[in-house]
């Protein structure tokens, strides 16, 4: 653990010995010398939409791998009272869908 983790900034450090030197940051203008170190987090937190997709739950089981989306039985036909209606783009009204399928103009 380091000194900047416990205390929560950087801290500038002076090496003492030539074999310390290489892990000096570079020098800063033409005054040389060394400048604040700035660590980044050791465990950083994932925004939102990489810790869902990193923690969402995974299929490990074989027979939930192979599983298949459930089939429904196609939907009853409408009652003969109901009309479907389509929107015409060019003045905004509703007209019944049989219009537009048989190409009767209203």
């Amino acid at each position: 653990m380091s000194v900047s983790a416990i205390f929560g900034t950087g801290i500038a450090t002076v090496a003492a010995s030539p074999a310390l030197r290489q892990f000096q940051t570079p020098k800063l203008g033409n005054r040389g010398g060394l400048g604040m170190v700035i660590e980044c987090s050791s465990r950083p937190q994932k925004k939102s939409t990489a810790h869902h997709r990193k923690t969402r739950p995974k299929k490990t089981q074989p027979w939930d791998i192979k599983r298949k989306p459930t089939v429904y039985a196609p939907l009853p036909p409408l009652p003969p009272d109901w009309t479907p209606l389509a929107i015409s783009s060019d003045d905004g009204v509703a007209s019944p869908a049989g219009d537009l399928v048989s190409g009767a103009a209203a």
